[in-house]
């Protein structure tokens, strides 16, 4: 089972700059996208047509929106943070029940939104504040999916962008003197506290020394080129899930010219009775052969997913926290909106992050 997390930074434009190839040549069975960044109908049939497809678009314009991309259909997908009142029309939490042949999963899709360094202005402390906010709010909704979960005898997987690197390990620039938003002491020490809820660090727990595997790299100056990244994008899993990881790492574009997004997606294969790393082969190598050999399966006609697929957006059923009725509309998706692309990059900014950092393209969210 192959579980992905990828922050697009616009759908409309990571389709134009290769996302489909990148999810032929992935073979996920499921994807976590971050920052669609599109209305429902606006996201271009043709990236997601054969695939299962599940969106919160929220409710801000051109911002924010999370999705899964699976080759099953879900059982059942929630919107939205349980009890939370404040986030949850913006788009930045869903979670579906799965019944993959390597059993049963609850994958979440996550947005974090990016904080500021307090001590910069009143404006940057409430966003910072506000970040924190959505911090304890998704705390206690953890509490609740685990305990879903752990009741209906299903892992649960949280993947997305958390916007925090949580140890020095996770930035390239980790001694900087000025303070970094996405670095701060209380932000890492939320993480940490989430994890301590019962959930590991897969792809750290992979790699347990060195730096990295940056997950993000501006796109200005050198820093793809010199590997200036941070690792904000992860792969939280309960226990009995975690150990079931074969491999896991970015799946780093090979130049810059071909990045999709100034993120890159972070790949996770589970379950090591179907594909582990054998002695002396990396992650990334292990990852390389399990997508050759299942996607000639998919050619050959073994995994496929019917041509059509099914489309879901809980966008107006979070009155009663994102239930659905799975309802598929299908991919008769509409390209109303196209001709606005022009929020490519949504303009992530280097201020903050010691110049290497990304504003999220938020305008102040």
């Amino acid at each position: 089972m192959r579980v992905v997390t990828f922050n697009v930074n616009g759908i409309r434009a990571a389709d134009r700059r290769g996302f489909r190839a990148w999810l032929e040549r992935a073979d996920p069975d499921v994807v976590g996208l971050q920052e669609v960044r599109a209305p429902a109908e606006a996201v271009p049939p043709e990236a997601i047509t054969g695939w299962h497809w599940a969106y919160d678009p929220g409710q801000l314009a051109g911002r924010n929106g999370v999705a899964l991309l699976s080759k099953t259909a879900p059982l059942a997908v929630r919107a939205g943070l349980e009890g939370d009142a404040e986030f949850r029309h913006e788009g930045r939490y869903i979670e579906a029940d799965y019944q993959f042949d390597a059993g049963p999963v609850t994958v979440a899709s996550l947005y974090l939104p990016k904080g500021a360094v307090p001590d910069d202005g009143e404006a940057e402390a409430a966003k910072y504040a506000r970040k924190l906010r959505f911090c304890a709010a998704l705390s206690e909704h953890l509490k609740t999916s685990l305990e879903r979960a752990g009741r209906d005898g299903r892992p649960y997987t949280l993947v997305g962008d958390f916007n925090i690197a949580r140890t020095p390990q996770d930035l390239y620039n980790n001694h900087s003197k000025r303070p970094l938003d996405g670095f701060l002491p209380e932000e890492r020490a939320w993480l940490t506290g989430a994890l301590e809820l019962g959930l590991v660090d897969v792809v750290r727990s992979l790699h347990l020394d060195g730096q990295g595997p940056y997950s993000w790299w501006s796109w200005r100056g050198q820093s793809w080129d010199r590997d200036y990244g941070w690792r904000i994008d992860y792969h939280l899993s309960t226990p009995e899930l975690a150990a079931r990881a074969a491999a896991g790492t970015t799946d780093r574009p090979a130049s810059y010219q071909s990045r999709v997004s100034d993120h890159a997606p972070v790949v996770v294969d589970y379950d090591r009775s179907h594909g582990q790393v054998p002695t002396g082969q990396s992650a990334a190598e292990g990852q390389s052969a399990a997508a050759e050999g299942r996607a000639a399966e998919r050619r050959a006609g073994g995994d496929g997913v019917p041509p059509g697929g099914g489309a879901e957006t809980v966008a107006d059923s979070r009155s009663d926290h994102g239930r659905s009725d799975h309802g598929r509309t299908g991919h008769g998706r509409s390209n109303q909106g196209r001709a606005g692309q022009g929020q490519s990059d949504h303009g992530r900014s280097d201020q903050g992050r010691a110049g290497h950092g990304a504003a999220d393209g938020e305008s102040g969210a």
